[in-house]
């Protein structure tokens, strides 16, 4: 995929406020020490849309994102990197 300037600035901006969800939500998750994808949604679901501007389906990956990097290990705060990949259904 070579997107023109324009859409590759877009795609950029979109990974950057993702990840900066997954670790607002990781954040959460660490503080709480609720790690499950649906107990998340509950806590922060309408606080991600509204901080990140992201859409509905782009919340919910960013939450199974997190909830799935605490199913390895529960005593590290899980972190992510500001372009890394975000699945899109």
């Amino acid at each position: 995929m070579l997107p023109t300037a324009e859409p590759a600035a877009a795609l950029r901006s979109t990974l950057e406020r993702a990840n900066a969800a997954c670790d607002h939500i990781s954040r959460v998750a660490w503080d709480t020490q609720t790690f499950g994808k649906f107990a998340l949604q509950k806590l922060c679901y309408a606080d991600v849309r509204a901080q990140f501007g992201l859409s509905a389906q782009l919340t919910v990956r960013a939450l199974a994102k997190v909830g799935d990097a605490y199913k390895l290990d529960k005593k590290t705060l899980r972190m992510f990197r500001p372009l890394a990949a975000i699945a899109y259904d």
